[in-house]
């Protein structure tokens, strides 16, 4: 990560909710701001050239996409507008082209676009569950929905047509090279949302790979939600999708995947969904039920070490986890309810807990997650009042950081935090930034790490971050059913 650009210089140039970057040949970088309808200029360096809210034909409506071509013009796709703007390098309109349909050269919600060597416009029609090619003047020249298996025709639609032998929802599409040096086949490159996965086309828009696709496949991610790194490296991702663990080395490679035990219902028995996961000293993991009260310590492997019933007479004082973290004596802490913190001994006795729902200093509302120093400091991410807050070991408040918005120190639908092994805190933002910021301890705000553009249909949906012991940062994405890694 060598910068971070997020115009929060002034209010005039922060980003809203950027949705895709595009690089001229001199370096010029334009970004598309979905949130506030522009499209903005910037030089290598990140500083502001122009700031475009329209065009000849009238403003932006929700500019999504952005491409360059070998000439520097560039095209600009409007979810909003269903339409693609060319334009030249100083924000001239050269041409506009689409309306919202689904005939031929129509356009419904288009999203990535792209720019051959040959000048061909290619557009990732998501609305329409199609790639489209065009003319730089907008005239349709092949529509791709239905693709065809390795070897088939073009035209050849007889021998699949099962779900995943068609596009669903695409956000974007790029060109590149396939490998095989000397007379290597030109390749698009399509991101297949509603299949979760990337396809690869040739230029009939025949199908030559796939991969990422979420499935029951071992190893592959639906909706992840947490991620913890054990001492070994081992890297735990909770799935809600599998309604598992799964454990990977620290290239990514599955090493196992386990569940909980199965419990009865109603008369019924159940595998619960694993909800919060967090690790004790020893190297063992606790984990409890998805919306239940059990709580589980199992070896990293999985195996069940032990297990506890925090129900109790009355659901008011059952204790339903939302968050966990252990800290160096093994004690365990429960965020609970949205705005309690709950203390257990190692055998799982109740000590005794702080919290409260509200706004006022040591109150919570709908808190998310919770973390502690090396020093014992408690940190709650109350996300709420988007604000962590800072207690001890028994629930006195030593201060709070933060509040609502979109520059660096601020939140914007915060959702999970860690401390790194420097002791400072980390929070991922799942909302529009698709950020993580680090912060001191006691506050201060040290970097914003963009990953991602959100959307409210998922495409980043940043869920849970975690500090490995040799500094390396996670991040659980659930909209694309990833995670990423920061060094």
């Amino acid at each position: 990560m060598h910068a971070v650009w997020d115009g929060a210089a002034t209010h005039t140039d922060q980003l809203g909710e950027p949705s895709a970057v595009a690089v001229d040949r001199s370096g010029v970088v334009y970004v598309t701001d979905r949130l506030q309808g522009r499209v903005l200029k910037l030089d290598p360096t990140g500083a502001m050239l122009a700031v475009w809210h329209e065009s000849a034909s009238g403003p932006f409506a929700r500019p999504t996409g952005i491409t360059a071509d070998g000439q520097g013009q560039i095209y600009v796709s409007e979810g909003d507008g269903h339409c693609v703007r060319k334009l030249a390098p100083n924000g001239t309109e050269l041409a506009r082209w689409g309306e919202q349909g689904e005939r031929w050269g129509a356009l419904n919600a288009p999203a990535g676009v792209t720019v051959d060597q040959l000048g061909n416009v290619y557009v990732a029609d998501s609305g329409n569950s199609r790639v489209q090619k065009l003319t730089s003047t907008g005239i349709g020249l092949s529509s791709w929905s239905y693709l065809p298996t390795p070897g088939a025709p073009a035209d050849d639609e007889d021998d699949d047509y099962s779900a995943d032998a068609f596009l669903s929802r695409p956000r974007d599409v790029a060109t590149g090279l396939t490998a095989g040096g000397a007379g290597s086949t030109s390749e698009f490159l399509v991101a297949d949302w509603g299949n979760h996965r990337i396809v690869g086309l040739d230029r009939l828009g025949r199908k030559l790979r796939t991969w990422g696709a979420s499935t029951d496949r071992p190893g592959l991610l639906q909706r992840p939600q947490q991620v913890v790194v054990d001492r070994e490296g081992a890297v735990h991702v909770t799935d809600s999708g599998r309604r598992a663990v799964l454990r990977y080395d620290a290239r990514g490679r599955l090493l196992g995947e386990w569940r909980l035990p199965a419990v009865m219902e109603d008369g019924e028995e159940y595998v619960p969904a694993v909800g919060p996961l967090a690790l004790a000293p020893s190297g063992d993991l606790y984990a409890s039920e998805s919306s239940g009260t059990r709580l589980y310590r199992v070896s990293p492997a999985g195996t069940v070490l032990a297990t506890w019933d925090l129900a109790a007479e009355s659901r008011e004082n059952s204790i339903y986890p939302t968050a966990l973290a252990v800290d160096s004596a093994g004690l365990i802490y429960i965020l609970h309810g949205g705005s309690r913190v709950q203390r257990l001994s190692p055998a799982g006795e109740r000590l005794g807990g702080w919290g409260g729902r509200g706004s006022e200093p040591g109150q919570l509302l709908r808190a998310a997650d919770i973390a502690l120093g090396r020093d014992g400091t408690v940190f709650v991410l109350d996300a709420g009042n988007d604000r962590v807050q800072r207690f001890d070991a028994n629930g006195g408040l030593l201060g709070m950081f933060g509040r609502r918005g979109q520059g660096p120190g601020t939140f914007n639908n915060a959702t999970s935090l860690d401390v790194d092994p420097a002791g400072n805190v980390l929070v991922s933002d799942g909302g529009a930034l698709g950020r993580v910021q680090r912060f001191t301890p006691d506050g201060q705000a040290l970097e914003g790490i963009h990953l991602g553009s959100g959307e409210a249909n998922g495409a980043t949906r940043l869920r849970g971050v975690c500090a490995a012991p040799n500094g390396r940062v996670f991040v659980a994405d659930n909209g694309t059913g990833r995670v990423y890694t920061i060094d």
